[in-house]
């Protein structure tokens, strides 16, 4: 019973966040790389704004993605680059992601797979908007 109520949860989120906006455009989907956690290098913090209540502290990223600092968690709160398939780190540089901030995936056409790992509890609404060849994502027991 639990897990069919995941289920609908996850299948309600999925629906709800993958609608096509009129200035959505097909991407290149030509390459299949497994973003993860052990083959990310973090990149140099740079001072562009975060829509969140932590702006004033630089974003910790890398390559793929910008992660923002809430107290002892990051949030994911920007896509830099993606691939076919993506995999969301539960954590990176040695601190726990529980959060993907809202639109984060806004309009990233070229997403098919998305993973996310285990330790991440929440998705803000529009997180997955747009998205219009998202064929699957795989939820963490902890969300």
């Amino acid at each position: 019973m639990h897990r069919n109520r995941l289920f609908l949860i996850a299948a309600s989120l999925l629906i709800t966040s993958c609608g096509r906006s009129p200035e959505t455009s097909s991407s290149d989907v030509s390459s299949k790389t497994d973003i993860s956690n052990s083959s990310l290098s973090s990149g140099s913090a740079s001072s562009s704004s975060s829509s969140s209540s932590a702006s004033s502290i630089a974003p910790i990223q890398n390559e793929y993605f910008e992660f923002t600092k809430f107290g002892d968690t990051l949030a994911l709160s920007k896509v830099k680059k993606t691939e076919k398939v993506m995999t969301i780190p539960g954590t990176f540089e040695n601190m726990p992601v529980t959060t993907v901030l809202e639109g984060v995936f806004r309009d990233k056409a070229k997403i098919e797979k998305l993973i996310l790992s285990e330790g991440i509890e929440s998705i803000e609404r529009y997180a997955f908007y747009g998205c219009t060849n998202l064929e699957e994502i795989a939820f963490p027991h902890t969300l």
